[in-house]
Parts: structure tokens; C-alpha cells; sequence
């Protein structure tokens, strides 16, 4: 009897040790869950997915901000090169970190795509007129990046994402876009946006191809870097707000509500919670068979 009751608690005992092995070494999901704040790994994943998707139809961003209702971030393109009559067009995608987040219009398998024609500029609007939030605030978390499937010899492209979090406030307060570079919780930037820059390869011999032709100016340039806060927050009506890089406008920010998941920690404080109640057990058996 007394090995009987050992060899069952001993049971429950690598039962514990065999589910907290399995939730440290679960995969990724691909999706937040509703309300939670995207992990990094969660991020990446999705960024990676939306390079995947096949896009038919680029769009050409709005000249302006959107209205009251939606979020609106603007982004930038800038083109460097001494050389003329080479390409300068490049694709950006937009992902939602959660399917379910609104889009903006003509999106295309869960993911927005537009394109950038040298030094260029242009708003994102993403119309929230649906969501009703009725008390504090609800976050939902985006990422934009350059997309470029085939690379090509003498570009240096941008691998820069920035993450986006949209807080839509209650009772038709608003909403507000912040933009961070680097991660969802990285400092904000007032002028997200990417270089693409262009320089004649060089053959084996070390001289330059000679299929294109240089500038007059023959100069280059660089960009500084970006920094600073950007909120997209409303416009009063009867005013016009068009491209303007490296502005902020409307209220202060409210709070992020930004959240941690503390879902698995919990589940690994009851396994443990477990395995300590299944070892006192043991223990207590083995006293019991003691005394007999």
C-alpha cells in the first residue's frame, strides 16, 4: 500500500515537472490575445508573414491627415543617389500585431501596401469610426516596413520597422497614433520614414559599371537621425493640415495602457504550486508507513 501511494504521488509530482517543461517551450503564437500587449517575438513573426503575402495593387498614400476619427501617421521616403535612370520606386507594407484590427482602405490580404517614388511623403488613415470604447481607452498595435523581394546589386535598403499603437479614447474622444522605432515599446519618432540609397557597382576589376550615367552635381547626402515624438491626434475643423515632417500637434498623450501578460507566470506558479502540494504528500506517506 504504502509503495502504491509513493509511486502515485511520485506520478503527479513529473506530471508538474512535464507541464511547466511544456509551457517554457512552447512556440510563439502568431496573434496577441484580445486586449494584450504583443510580445516582440509575436511582432517579428507578423512582420516576417506580411512580406510573404502576394499584393496585386500598391496604393499611393493620402496627401493629408484623416478626420477625427481615424489614425493617421506619415511617413517618408528619401532617395539618395549621384546617378540618374535608376529605379527609385520601393514597396512599404502595414500589419496589424491582431487580424482583427481595422485597416485602412484597399488593403489586401491583411496587409496595406503602398509605394514611394523617390523623395516622397504621405499620410496612413486607418478610419475608427466603428469602435466604440465607452470607458478609458483600447490599444491596437500596427507595424510598417519596407518590403523588398529582390534585392538589387548597388541599393542599401532600410530594415527599419516601425510599431504603431492606436489608442481610440472613450465616448468619441478621439484617437491618438503614436510611432516607435525599434519595438513596441521603443522611444517615439516625430518623422517615421526610410532611405533608400544608390551607388554604381563595381566590376571585378574595381571600376563601376558603365550602364548608368552620373549626375551633374555628382554629391551625395545623408540624413540625420530621427527623433522626437509624433501624435497623430486631431485637427479642429475649418483648419487644413497637410505633409509637415518633424510637427506635433493636438493634446498631450493620454497614458499607453500599455499592459504586461502575465498569463504564463501564473501557470507556472500553479504547477509549482502542484508539485510542492504532491511532494508533502510524499513525504506524509512515507512517515505513515514509518509508524505501521
Amino acid at each position: 500500500m504504502r509503495k502504491s501511494v509513493f509511486a502515485n504521488y511520485k506520478n503527479v509530482l513529473m506530471a508538474a515537472v512535464a507541464v511547466m517543461l511544456m509551457l517554457a517551450f512552447l512556440p510563439v503564437t502568431a496573434m496577441a490575445a484580445d486586449g494584450e500587449t504583443p510580445s516582440a517575438a509575436v511582432a517579428d513573426e507578423r512582420v516576417a508573414w506580411a512580406k510573404r503575402q502576394t499584393i496585386t495593387h500598391a496604393n499611393t498614400l493620402d496627401a493629408e491627415r484623416g478626420t477625427k476619427t481615424d489614425a493617421s501617421t506619415c511617413y517618408f521616403q528619401d532617395f539618395v543617389s549621384s546617378y540618374t535612370g535608376v529605379a527609385r520606386t520601393f514597396e512599404y507594407r502595414l500589419v496589424p500585431l491582431d487580424e482583427a484590427n481595422p485597416m485602412p482602405k484597399n488593403s489586401e490580404n491583411g496587409v496595406y501596401a503602398w509605394t514611394f517614388e523617390g523623395d516622397d511623403t504621405g499620410w496612413v488613415n486607418i478610419d475608427f469610426s466603428d469602435v466604440v470604447v465607452t470607458e478609458g481607452e483600447k490599444v491596437f498595435y500596427y507595424a510598417a516596413c519596407q518590403n523588398i523581394p529582390e534585392p538589387q546589386p548597388g541599393y542599401t535598403y532600410d530594415d527599419r520597422v516601425y510599431y504603431v499603437d492606436v489608442h481610440v479614447l472613450a465616448n468619441g474622444q478621439g484617437v491618438i497614433a503614436n510611432v516607435r522605432e525599434s519595438s513596441i515599446f521603443g522611444d517615439k519618432v516625430d518623422d517615421p520614414g526610410w532611405t533608400v540609397t544608390y551607388e554604381k557597382p563595381k566590376d571585378d576589376s574595381g571600376n563601376t559599371t558603365p550602364n548608368q550615367e552620373q549626375s551633374d552635381t555628382g554629391e551625395t547626402t545623408t540624413r540625420p537621425t530621427q527623433s522626437g515624438t509624433y501624435s497623430s491626434t486631431y485637427t479642429p475643423s475649418g483648419s487644413s493640415s497637410t505633409i509637415s515632417r518633424g510637427t506635433t500637434s493636438g493634446a498631450a498623450n493620454p497614458k499607453t495602457g500599455d499592459t504586461t501578460n502575465h498569463s504564463l507566470a501564473t501557470l507556472l506558479f500553479v504547477c509549482a504550486l502542484i508539485a510542492s502540494v504532491a511532494g508533502m504528500r510524499v513525504r506524509f506517506a512515507k512517515g505513515d508507513g514509518r509508524r505501521g
